[in-house]
């Protein structure tokens, strides 16, 4: 202990004599934690694949996975420079990168799936899709069996209120 004790309770001097822990000891018990830690990790860590120049990668950025190509190779460990489609070059670490697996070849063919004409134009892109309003059941507040809400619900009426005439 490295503070005085104050205390009414009676204590023997031994008690009263600092005793600080060596320095040795304090880092040995640091360093035994320390490797308990990275044990830890290492039993659940995985080790991504390194990544060369020029392939091409989904670099994640706000939270959006968007594609890039690795231009340089950075001199630390698992750091590279990509750079996206509009110019823009980053430095991200390795776990930041995914390599994109989406190849062109990999798109599937306009023949595959036909389209209609209608589908195929710009404006059919810019308007959302909307279904036909159907027709809805004018509700009757004064029937005996209730009234439907717009979500489906039946509310009927209690009957005893009276309600039921």
């Amino acid at each position: 202990m490295g503070r005085r004790l104050r205390s009414l309770l009676p204590s023997t001097i031994n008690h009263l004599i600092p005793e600080t822990p060596s320095h040795q000891e304090t880092q040995e018990r640091f360093r035994k934690k320390q490797a308990e830690q990275k044990a830890y990790h290492d039993k659940a860590a995985i080790s991504l694949p390194p990544l060369k120049m020029g392939e091409q990668v989904r670099l994640r950025k706000d939270g959006i996975w968007k594609p890039a190509k690795v231009i340089e190779v950075f001199n630390t460990p698992r750091s590279y420079f990509v750079e996206t489609p509009d110019g823009a070059v980053y430095r991200r670490n390795r776990v930041n990168l995914n390599t994109d697996r989406s190849a062109p070849a990999q798109q599937p063919s306009a023949e595959a799936h036909p389209r209609s004409s209608e589908q195929d134009t710009p404006e059919a892109y810019d308007s959302p899709h909307t279904t036909p309003a159907k027709e809805e059941e004018p509700h009757a507040p004064d029937s005996t069996e209730g009234y439907r809400t717009r979500s489906g619900r039946l509310v009927s009426r209690p009957k005893k209120l009276g309600f039921d005439e």
